[in-house]
């Protein structure tokens, strides 16, 4: 099997600058790592990178013309996904960080396995990125299946790495002051961002709907 490298790094530095622009996947994953340590923000992380694989499995379906999906329930699933976002956002804002007692439960860590998997999934449109994104990368080896399993396991590694990175510097955060101030920081920004999902795809749910 022929691997092209050279398409390979550049799939890599577009990965990198993708993953490292601030989304609402890198503010849930500072917030549980500042809220829980380093046993939470991974399993944000598990969470959201569940939700990436299920998420470019679809473009793939979708590239391949087997699995079609429509307009209206991407949109739906958008509009549902920012209201979990509201609620998750307003209950970080109320909550408040206590660094004595970052050792979490077993039902605290299903709570962000779940928060991180729900907030990664409510990006449908992401799906559409993906269809867009991985076709040019498509001949990193000779054989299309191959090059879609290589493309998604260096997803998934750096995936990962890059978040794992993230978690780890926020779980070095020492001052309880700064962590409060953090995590209503990080709520505010998972607010702004579910307002604007909400704004965007409200219109058009209703319009289905009346």
């Amino acid at each position: 099997m022929l691997i092209d490298y050279t398409l390979i790094l550049l799939y890599v530095s577009s990965i990198v600058v993708f993953l490292g622009t601030p989304g609402p996947v890198a503010v849930l994953v500072a917030n549980s790592s500042v809220n829980g340590g380093i046993s939470a923000g991974m399993k944000t992380i598990i969470g959201t990178n569940l939700a990436s694989i299920i998420l470019i499995s679809v473009s793939f379906l979708m590239i391949n013309g087997i699995f079609s999906a429509n307009d209206h329930a991407l949109t739906f699933l958008t509009f549902f996904g920012a209201l979990y976002l509201i609620y998750f956002s307003i209950d970080t804002l109320k909550s408040k960080v206590n660094l004595s007692q970052k050792s979490l439960d077993q039902n605290r860590g299903k709570s962000w396995l779940r928060s991180g998997f729900l907030i990664g999934i409510s990006n449908p449109k992401d799906i559409l990125f993906f269809i867009a994104f991985f076709p040019a990368f498509f001949n990193v080896t000779d054989n299309k299946t191959a090059s879609m399993f290589v493309l998604l396991t260096i997803w998934v590694i750096l995936d990962y790495a890059l978040l794992f990175l993230l978690s780890f510097f926020f779980t070095k955060v020492s001052k309880e002051n700064t962590a409060n101030k953090i995590n209503k920081c990080s709520g505010s920004i998972l607010l702004l961002i579910a307002c604007f999902a909400l704004y965007t795809s409200a219109p058009e749910v209703f319009q289905v709907l009346a």
